[in-house]
Order: C-alpha cells, then structure tokens, then sequence
C-alpha cells in the first residue's frame, strides 16, 4: 500500500516535469522559432538573455524528469521483485546528483557556451579546497557510499558492536544510511545515529543472520559437590518452564552445559534465543526463578559453600545425624509449600513427613488414571507431568503441565474421591507422595485441622472455577457448592461436630 502511493506520487511529478518541458518548448516555437531547445546556431550572438533563459531551464526540467523517472523504474522494480534486496536510497541519490551535474554542466556549454574545459578546471580546484576544509564530512559521505554498495546489512537488521571510546555493548536495528549518518534504533526505541566514517570502522556482529534469533545466558553456581547430570536435567527443566510459558524461543531448543569450575564452586550456564532486539532481563529473571524453586524441591541449595571456612561444627553435626532422620527433614522442607499445611510447625512437618516417601517416575510413565481410586496426593520435586483429559471422540488432550513445586490429586487424599484426570510423567521425574495414613495420623493429633483443610481446599476450587469461566468468556459468579468438610469427615470417619 506504501509503495503504491510512492509510486502514485512519483508519477504526479514526472508529469509536472514533462509538462514543465512542453511548456519551455511551446513558448520557444512560438515567441523564438529559431531558437527552440538549445539548437546552436547565430541566435547564440542575440543578446535574448530571457531565450537563454528559458532554454538553460529545459535542461534543468530534464534532469527533474530523468531523476524521477529512475526512482519510479525503482519503486516498480522493487514491486515485481518483492524479498529481494532493495538498491540502497544513498545509491539512488548519487544517481540524481550524476544526472543533475551532467546536464547543467552540459546546459552551461550549449546555452551560454561555457568551455568545459574552463568549467572542470574550476570545479576541481574548488572540489580540492572544499575537500580539505570537509575532510570529515568526505569520509563520511563515501562511506556511507561503500556501506550503501555492501549488502551485508539490510535494513531490519539487529547489529551488536562498541561505540568508540566505550565498552558496553549497543544493540539497535539498522534503518538506512544518510549521507554523513547511519541511523539505528535501540531496544528502547531510541534512535541513534553514526557518522558514517565511524560506522565503517566498527566491528559489528549482525545478530539477525543467518537466523533471526539471538542468544543469550543465565548463570547459576553451585557448589562442585552436587551430582552434574541431575543438575543439568533440573536446570532444562527450569528453561523447559520459560518455554512452556512463551518466554523464551522454543526453537532452537535452550541447551545447558557446565561452563566453569574455580574455587570449589560450579557454574551452570543455561543458553536460550529471543527474537532480535527483544530485552533478555524478564526471560533471564524468570529462568533463574524457575531454576531456584527447581533446585530447591530437588533439596539442593543454590548458596555456595566455603570448602575451606573454620566453622564446621555444623557441618559435622549434620553429617553426623542419622539418614532417616535427614531425609525427614529434607522431605519436610518440601511439603512446607502445600497450602494445606501452612498452620503446621516445623516439628509436626517433620514428624508427618516421615511416613511419606520419595518416588522416582520413569518418562512416559503414568502416575494416576483417570476414574481409578485414590487415597494419596504427589507434589512433583523434579521433573514434569502433563494432565490429559479425554475428549467426546475419545482422543485424549493435553491440558495442563505439572512442574515442580506444583502438586495433583489432593481431593483423592482428603476425600477418597476417584482420579479426575490422567497423569503422564514428560521427563524423569520425582515426586513426593502423601498418602491417608499419614493425613490420618494429623486428624489423630488435633481433628479440628480438618476445618482448616476444607476451607484451604474450598478456596482452591472455588478459584479454578472463577478461572475457568474467565477463560471461557463466561460471566464469574459464586457458585453454591458443598463444602468438602462433610466429605472429608466422611473418609477419615472423624466424628466432631
């Protein structure tokens, strides 16, 4: 549409300019017949200054004409060949100049007959003492012709380079060239403009070929102890979640691999792509947020260790403790995030998560199935799960992923209610399982928890059911439910009133 309307206004000035020339020549051939274009002859000795005029502005119309009619030749040549690279505007400009100098200079000889041997003399020791005093403005001026002629960088391009004198790194999209200046735009929309002369001297990485993505890193150290393999399969896990939640590109895939081992600590580097110029502080932000909580259900901690610090009485103490003993509280500190047992203290999570147990799920394994009975709950530590639900035509969907941190099957635990979905591990993955003896055991201490539990779980439903019709268009109104005390008091035969 753009390129229709130049083109339109292309065409209103080159009937301007010939129109322009029709006229120059109707008045010669009917005031001056003799003396219509610049035909030489005795009429040159006629002292008709208004003649000369008129003629030398017929050679002036024509340039007008030829150079309009070369930009429409290029606007429509570049309609026919859409996706090829346009000719650069600079190189169109010196065009215009060329044909504007050729004529005048020739409307000098015919019209006034100038010499052009006294014209070029001049013009070059004019050009020699004006290139002295401008020698910056030259050296951008043909620069910015060799950038024009230099296909390397299009515009839409996102470049990478140091300004002179700085060392941060700029990252801006490049328009177009100018005759001194190149013109970008920054990431913040900023625009921003290079002599040319420098711009050809920088070392300028284009981020947007041969692909149009670019990489970027999050970093995250731990300490040289920990088990590399399972690290590096929690942390794709951590970018796997910024994928799924259309941070970061999903292709290609983000990729993590050791990148550094020094004074007893190991860096994890986590590479990812964005589309150019997009800002990589929310993505990094949320990988290293995924990759915290990830670490921490899997229990291993992110805050790296002095290998070579005097207090290690605490560490002793530890080590010294018994293994059952520590994978309670290990187990603990992951059953600290259920919002069903935020009213618990530290030592009644531990002594309830010793009944639980860890379970390791093999990838493609299905964990519950939908319309089995169930009476436990999992909270996923590593790992991931997807939820399918089946359709009308018996095909099963994918609805929802599980990550860890994230748990399922809740109302199974608290109400013996049977699966409502099926479970499929998408990865390896751990989970830790809470099953009734061990709720039982709770409601055996104080049965009152039970209240509080209903009301966390009515709350969690009544908030996915708002979701829901949000997400379906429909309008979001209290719905009248039974409270899941009654149901719960039920499956654990609790008798309080």
């Amino acid at each position: 549409m753009r390129a229709d309307i130049a083109q339109h206004a292309i065409i209103k000035r080159l009937v301007l300019s010939l129109s322009f020339n029709l006229a120059l020549l109707g008045y010669l051939a009917t005031f001056q017949p003799d003396a219509w274009w610049w035909r030489s002859g005795d009429y040159l000795n006629r002292p008709d200054l208004m003649v000369r005029i008129a003629q030398y502005f017929q050679f002036i119309g024509l340039a007008y004409f030829l150079v309009k009619l070369t930009w429409f030749a290029h606007a429509r040549a570049q309609l026919n060949k859409a996706g090829q690279n346009p000719v650069p505007r600079l190189a169109l400009q010196i065009l215009a100049i060329v044909i504007y100098a050729t004529l005048l200079v020739a409307g000098l000889s015919f019209v006034f007959d100038v010499p052009l041997e006294t014209f070029w003399a001049a013009s070059g020791l004019l050009t020699l003492v004006v290139g002295l005093a401008l020698r910056g403005l030259v050296s951008d001026l043909f620069s910015g012709i060799g950038l024009s002629l230099d296909q390397s960088i299009q515009p839409g391009d996102w470049l990478e380079f140091n300004r002179r004198g700085s060392s941060e790194k700029t990252v801006a999209c490049f328009l177009y060239y100018r005759w001194r200046l190149s013109c970008l735009v920054d990431t913040d929309g900023i625009a921003t403009l290079i002599p040319n002369g420098e711009f050809a001297q920088l070392a300028v990485v284009n981020l947007t070929r041969p692909t149009e993505v670019t990489w970027h890193k999050a970093l995250v150290e731990l300490d040289s102890d920990v088990d590399h393999e399972r690290v590096t399969s929690i942390l794709q896990n951590a970018a796997s979640k910024a994928v799924s939640d259309r941070v970061i590109n999903a292709s290609p895939s983000p990729l993590v691999r050791l990148s550094g081992l020094e004074n007893g600590a190991v860096t994890f580097m986590i590479s990812f792509t964005l589309a150019p110029g997009k800002s990589p502080t929310t993505p990094i932000h949320q990988i290293l947020q995924n990759s915290l909580k990830f670490l921490k259900m899997a229990g291993i901690s992110v805050t790296r260790v002095a290998h070579h610090s005097n207090e290690v009485s605490s560490v002793e103490q530890v080590l010294l403790a018994p293994i059952e003993e520590r994978a309670a509280e290990a187990r603990a500190d992951k059953m600290a995030v259920l919002p069903f047992f935020f009213f618990l203290s530290r030592e009644e999570l531990v002594t309830m998560s010793k009944t639980t147990k860890i379970c390791k799920i093999a990838q493609g394994t299905p964990i519950i199935k939908v319309g089995e009975p169930g009476d436990s709950m999992f909270l996923v530590t590593e790992g991931s799960f997807q939820v399918f639900i089946e359709e009308i035509n018996g095909e099963q969907k994918v609805v929802a992923t599980i990550w860890p941190g994230e748990f399922f099957g809740e109302m199974s635990l608290f109400t013996g209610a049977p699966r409502s979905a099926t479970i499929i591990s998408a990865s390896h993955s751990v989970v830790l399982e809470i099953s009734k003896p061990t709720v039982a055991r709770l409601f055996d201490y104080n049965p009152s928890f039970a209240k509080i539990i209903a009301d966390t779980i009515d709350g969690r439903v009544a908030a996915n059911a708002a979701n829901m019709n949000e997400a379906n268009g429909a309008p979001i109104e209290a719905e009248q439910r039974p409270s899941i005390l009654s149901a719960l008091k039920a499956f654990f035969k609790l008798t309080f009133s």
